[in-house]
């Protein structure tokens, strides 16, 4: 109990400190002002595993097709898909419309105010919800995501495993009982803010600039750059891809639509089988679907990382002697910017189309 006491009172001298920095020193991020909470609902959406600089423009694009909860619920899913194109990991997307249409039917299209009803939305875990009431309706509820755990835990010099449910639950625990009822949203994007920005990861940290240097425990020992400790990490399966440009004599190319559930559920991609198929084998494949090759080239390789697998691209470009109706779609390359949502992994592909150009002219 009585280390314990002593975290709480470490990360509860802290709290003036940090406040007082962030008032001074908080980005004019474009989701702060004026604070409303779809505003907050979708930026925090859009930066859950993605970059602050990334996520701005995709947040002015996504609230000018969808600036209202009602045009959010009634958006087909391939409109939201390719809104949210680039943005990766498009379950995400996929939730906003369900939770869009929960809070329609169900809240009368008034945003739920707590922790509690937000944990209900689908695409809403405990930090989120936190977050956005926090910012927004003002609940003393602590966010505490990878940039809070680094923060508190070289603030405290503590190494236990971040990863581990219950170190999350232990910090969230003690910042329950010393975030500002007053100001909970601040105090929140203030130890984030701390996190994006000065408290870097590894040895990115920048200890001259912040606030909280002669309070934290890692920077007096010297154990920064070790801090916060993550043992769980595991390697990621690499999985062998060919994928196929497939261009018909009229300049349009062949895609398909990902099956429903799974990996880039229901978005586009470019033909493409598992393994690393020689040329010879990849004129094989095309032809035992039915169709005859008449050009083929191999193109740089690629790579495309998952959360939990990496997936190495052997791609080739090829041109068939007649326009095919199956096994694929044909389209305009055009298309494939306005209507047809494409994931980065396979939108890398893009710029190889031939007659591309030409199509975006006719």
């Amino acid at each position: 109990m009585a280390v314990k006491t002593d975290r709480l009172s470490r990360l509860e001298s802290i709290t003036g400190i940090l406040l007082a920095w962030y008032a001074d020193n908080k980005r004019p991020l474009p989701w702060r002002d004026p604070i409303d909470p779809y505003h907050t609902w979708i930026s925090e959406i859009m930066l859950q595993q993605t970059r602050i600089d990334v996520v701005i423009d995709y947040y002015h694009r996504f609230l000018e097709q969808f600036p209202d909860i009602p045009t959010l619920a009634s958006a087909s899913e391939d409109a939201l898909l390719k809104a949210w194109e680039g943005l990766g990991y498009y379950n995400r997307v996929r939730n906003i419309g369900k939770a869009a249409r929960i809070i329609m039917e169900e809240y009368g299209g008034q945003f739920p105010r707590t922790k509690a009803e937000l944990m209900t939305l689908p695409g809403i875990g405990e930090y989120t919800a936190a977050a956005i009431s926090s910012i927004v309706f003002g609940e003393a509820a602590p966010s505490v995501d990878g940039n809070v755990l680094r923060v508190t835990s070289r603030l405290l010099n503590d190494a236990r495993d971040v990863l581990l449910p219950a170190t999350r639950k232990d910090v969230t625990s003690m910042l329950a009982e010393i975030i500002p009822d007053e100001c909970p949203g601040d105090f929140n994007q203030a130890l984030m803010e701390l996190g994006e920005t000065i408290c870097l990861p590894e040895t990115g940290a920048d200890c001259a600039r912040c606030p909280c240097r002669s309070d934290c425990l890692a920077f007096a020992e010297g154990t920064v750059a070790d801090l916060p400790v993550r043992q769980n990490r595991m390697s990621k399966k690499t999985e062998h891809l060919t994928v196929f440009i497939i261009e018909s004599p009229d300049g349009s190319v062949a895609v398909r639509k990902r099956p429903k559930s799974g990996l880039l559920a229901g978005m586009f991609e470019f033909p493409n089988t598992e393994g690393h198929l020689t040329l010879k084998q990849s004129v094989k494949w095309i032809e035992e679907l039915g169709m005859t090759v008449s050009v083929i080239e191999a193109l740089p390789e690629a790579q495309h990382i998952f959360t939990h697998k990496k997936w190495m691209m052997h791609p080739y470009r090829l041109t068939l002697t007649k326009k095919e109706d199956e096994p694929f779609m044909f389209v305009h390359p055009s298309l494939l910017e306005t209507t047809y949502s494409m994931p980065s992994a396979f939108a890398r592909f893009k710029p190889y189309l031939k007659g591309q150009d030409h199509l975006a002219e006719n």
